[in-house]
């Protein structure tokens, strides 16, 4: 019998199938997967990020986070479709909050398009996986998706290094993040243009200071990032480097 065509006789597409084993899957866990109708699931106290982080793990190790990413980097290879799939029936379960996060929705996908082969094995198995914690050092104050770190300046010291200094508000995901991925204006030689580069920096560096932010009611809690002279080493710059208006460099 053909493993596409059920006990009845009728053609079952493969992505049928694939949907079905996230059913069975989704059902065989209800209690270890923290719904968003549970009133922590989307708080930042330790406990409810621990639990999320948990749940992430679960869904990796069956296979439901990193669907199209390269195999190598530990993603699965899969198929936008296996991927639409998995963010309805997540959706329908209330859990797509699971996988809503600054790591999948914006820094792994720019460690992939950009980091070289060793930041890239060093860090996405791990980042899809939830091993590591990861926070977009964005500017709340800038667009939505906005990567410009306003506030921060990077200037390359003679031994290669870059030192950042600076303020900037961002999610509260940064209160408990191991990494984040920052923007900053690159300190230029005189005469020549601004620009801006990308870092990956370990949120327990010296010189890193993070402080929750109280909003009034109905807010978003943010956080608060001080980098007082942060040495990130240069292999921890993303290859991809932006004028001062955000577009390519050339």
């Amino acid at each position: 019998m053909s493993a596409n065509r059920a006990a009845g006789g009728l053609d079952v597409s493969a992505d049928h199938l694939y949907r079905q084993r996230l059913w069975s899957f989704l059902e065989g866990n209800q209690g270890r997967l923290p719904a968003l109708a549970d009133a922590r699931s989307q708080t930042f106290d330790p406990e409810a990020v621990l639990a999320r982080r948990r749940a992430q793990t679960l869904l990796y190790d069956a296979g439901y986070v990193g669907i199209t990413w390269p195999w190598r980097y530990g993603g699965r290879n899969g198929s936008p479709a296996q991927q639409a799939i998995v963010t309805e029936e997540l959706a329908a379960a209330s859990l797509a909050h699971l996988l809503d996060t600054p790591a999948l929705r914006v820094c792994g996908p720019l460690i992939v398009a950009y980091g070289t082969d060793d930041v890239k094995a060093r860090y996405l198995r791990r980042l899809l996986r939830g091993d590591d914690l990861w926070c977009s050092l964005t500017d709340q104050r800038g667009a939505a998706g906005d990567l410009v770190g306003q506030d921060l300046a990077a200037e390359c010291w003679d031994d290669g290094t870059w030192h950042v200094a600076g303020r900037i508000l961002c999610t509260a995901h940064a209160l408990h993040a191991d990494n984040g991925l920052l923007a900053a204006q690159l300190t230029p030689p005189r005469g020549v243009r601004p620009r801006r580069a990308h870092f990956i920096v370990a949120m327990g560096s010296p010189g890193i200071t993070v402080s929750a932010l109280h909003p009034g009611a109905g807010g978003a809690q943010c956080a608060q990032v001080i980098f007082d002279d942060v040495a990130i080493n240069d292999r921890q710059r993303l290859v991809v480097v932006t004028r001062g208006d955000g577009a390519p460099a050339t």
